[in-house]
């Protein structure tokens, strides 16, 4: 059997629609579910993930849609304003049957948010996780707009026992109406020296409010780039890494992803190259 390639959309969909959910039983999916723990590698696995070769790309960007700021010290972002009204909550039921959450957000797409891959799929056996369900403008337990979702897909690179996995450690998932804000727009190539990046991560705002950090650029290791200045953990995965292209147009450029083992301070998110993009076109026309 021919060896499949790493860069193969994968991608599943699902119209059965989900159980509406009362405002108490909302209220109890808030509470109780756990914000989706930050993978962290160990130092073998680092040297590992060097050792990756990267792949050849070309620059591609897409604008922000808008329908309608210390370094390494996060602060609770206006939810009303570009770019994180595109953001929220994403929770989901993991391999274990238990409840989960994440961060995810509008981007390229008026219908399409993108989060972290190990937010929607299990990395060693290739299932996908249920019952998704994304909350933008999440905040105390209450939010803007929910929005349920019919498709999603990561590349199948990312079922893989090996650290290789997390230059693709990004997900998008389709959601069955449009985006009632715009979207965040998006870039390949990421050569920035500094960015933000937006989430609820546990540590700062209990998961409960969005929070925001400015960072710079570190290294660039087999297909990932770290973000220095970035101590937010737990709960923050798949919240975005954008730039202001300009003061109407804010672009995604990657996502937290993981951090390293004993590193309290930084994180690190995969490279985006013209074949992510290709995964976010493959899930809104299926």
């Amino acid at each position: 059997m021919a060896k499949q390639s790493p860069d193969r959309d994968d991608v599943a969909s699902d119209d059965q629609r989900l159980k509406e959910l009362t405002e108490a039983e909302e209220q109890e999916l808030f509470r109780k579910a756990t914000p989706v723990p930050t993978p962290e590698l160990t130092d073998e696995e680092f040297k590992a993930l060097e050792s990756e070769d990267t792949e050849d790309s070309e620059l591609e960007s897409k604008g922000e849609s808008n329908l309608a700021e210390l370094l390494g010290t996060p602060t609770e972002a206006d939810i009303s304003v570009s770019p994180y009204k595109y953001g929220g909550r994403l929770f989901f039921t993991g391999a274990d049957g238990k409840s989960y959450s994440g961060s995810a957000e509008f981007v390229g797409e008026y219908n399409i948010i993108l989060t972290a891959a190990h937010c929607v799929r299990d990395h060693v056996s290739g299932d996908f996780f249920t019952n998704f369900r994304f909350y933008r403008g999440y905040k105390n337990e209450s939010y803007e707009k929910r929005f349920s979702l019919n498709a999603w897909g990561t590349k199948a690179g990312w079922v893989n026992g090996t650290a290789a996995r997390y230059r693709y450690d990004y997900a998008f998932l389709r959601t069955t109406v449009n985006s009632d804000t715009g979207h965040l727009g998006y870039k390949t190539l990421q050569s920035e020296t500094s960015w933000t990046e937006f989430g609820y991560p546990s540590n700062y705002g209990n998961s409960q409010l969005m929070q925001k950090v400015d960072g710079t650029r570190g290294s660039v290791t087999g297909g990932t780039v770290e973000m220095l200045g970035n101590p937010m953990r737990k709960g923050n995965s798949g919240g975005a890494w954008f730039i202001v292209a300009s003061s109407s147009n804010r672009q995604a450029m990657g996502n937290q992803s993981f951090n390293k083992s004993g590193n309290t301070t930084d994180a690190w998110g995969p490279v985006f190259t013209n074949s992510t993009f290709s995964l976010l076109r493959a899930v809104r026309d299926h």
